[in-house]
C-alpha cells in the first residue's frame, strides 16, 4: 500500500478496504482493515515530531554557540 517514495497509496488502501468489507474482515485490530492507514498516520506524525524537535534543538544550539563567545569577553576599564 506504499509506493517507492514511501507515500501512502490511498487508492490501493481504499480498494483493499472495500474488498475487505465485502469479505467481512474486521475494521480494527492488528490485522484490521484500518491498520495500514493508522500505521501510516502514526509513523508520519512521529517523523514530523522528530524532525521538528531536531530542528529546534539545532537552532537552540546555534543560538547558544553565538552567545558563548560574548560571555567570555572581559571589560577592561582604564
Amino acid at each position: 500500500m506504499t509506493n517507492s517514495n514511501n507515500d501512502f497509496d490511498f487508492e490501493s488502501f481504499k480498494q483493499a478496504a472495500i474488498k475487505g468489507l465485502y469479505e467481512g474482515k474486521p475494521l480494527t485490530g492488528e490485522d484490521g482493515l484500518f491498520a495500514p492507514l493508522l500505521n501510516h498516520f502514526l509513523k508520519s506524525a512521529l517523523e514530523g515530531e522528530m524532525t521538528n524537535h531536531l530542528l529546534e534543538t539545532r537552532q537552540r544550539n546555534k543560538t547558544a554557540e553565538m552567545e558563548r563567545p560574548l560571555s567570555r569577553l572581559k571589560v577592561v576599564q582604564d
